[in-house]
């Protein structure tokens, strides 16, 4: 069952669950507001919570009736296949030249409104697969069949590629992690947000 494997469900840590129902508020008054539909999610370093927070959020709101795509778009390091327990045998890696797209897409059985598209195999150059308008071009033919896109990108202090997926949204929510996250880091990861004029949305601090 998807209660056992999220954080969000299953915990007694109040403070948590109700951090994620206030910034579930937030982005619905974005998407309402401010008409925004892709959010990617990325961190300063790797390892700061990022993909446990893009699930928990595309969980919490398919529970609200929203339709929900999350694509983990974060290739060196996948982990929304393992949150959720499906396969990643094909995935993002496979859309170059493909028409079909639906059949890389899963349905999440307990939430029919959540779909979710894995990384797919690993490559030897993850760069290649971000670089080209292939994603671009699969996020323009889906937006419309979505409340939400979600995008779990790798780290944008320690990859380019987590800046491009940036580049590429509406808006960006960062990971941080206390204590652990250097300051210094993370205030030139908003500088490089600000330079390509990606909105922050928002900062979830994990404790």
């Amino acid at each position: 069952m998807i209660r056992e494997r999220f954080h969000i469900h299953g915990n007694t840590d109040k403070e948590n669950t109700e951090a994620y129902r206030m910034l579930q508020i937030n982005v619905d008054y974005m998407i309402e507001h401010k008409k925004l539909k892709v959010i990617t999610f990325t961190s300063v370093r790797d390892e700061e919570g990022k993909s446990k927070h893009v699930c928990n959020m595309a969980l919490s709101m398919a529970q609200e009736k929203k339709r929900v795509l999350l694509i983990d778009c974060d290739i060196r390091n996948p982990k929304v296949h393992i949150f959720f327990g499906v396969p990643n045998e094909e995935g993002l890696i496979n859309l170059h030249g493909v028409e079909d797209y639906d059949k890389f897409v899963l349905p999440i059985l307990e939430l029919p409104t959540l779909h979710i598209l894995t990384s797919g195999p690993k490559v030897d150059n993850p760069q290649i697969t971000l670089d080209n308008e292939q994603l671009e071009s699969f996020l323009d033919r889906v937006k419309e069949r979505y409340d939400l896109i979600f995008i779990n990108a790798p780290s944008a202090g320690e990859s380019v590629e987590g800046i491009k997926l940036s580049a590429i949204s509406d808006g960006t929510i960062l990971a941080l992690t206390a204590g652990k996250t250097s300051v210094t880091l993370a205030k030139k990861v908003k500088e490089m947000l600000k330079s390509i004029k990606a909105p922050v949305l928002g900062v979830i601090l994990e404790k």
